[in-house]
């Protein structure tokens, strides 16, 4: 067997499961609207664990989003302004 041979793009998902992928997600650690940190999330950007990647807003508060993953952005899912939700994801990663 050739297990592991195929690399998936990330755009299949499994019904019921995870995204079939070797991408790693950053994810939204709160309910709010999604804005750019002062250095914005964007494809091409690298990541290391503890940058601060995006700023989620709601009641006047704002909550910065660290990341846990370091690699290369390949996309982002959200634009400025967006309604996001707790475990949302906001940018998938390809890990370095």
């Amino acid at each position: 067997s050739l297990k592991g041979a195929r690399r998936s793009s990330g755009a299949n998902d499994v019904p019921g499961g995870e995204p079939v992928s070797d991408l790693l997600t950053i994810r939204s650690n709160a309910v709010g609207y999604y804005a750019a940190s002062s250095e914005p999330l964007e494809e091409g950007r690298q990541v290391r664990p503890g940058d601060t990647v995006a700023v989620i807003q709601a009641l006047g508060l704002a909550t910065e989003v660290e990341t846990n993953v370091s690699g290369e952005v390949v996309e982002v899912l959200v634009k400025e302004g967006d309604a996001v939700e707790f475990g949302q994801s906001l940018a998938t990663v390809r890990p370095s």
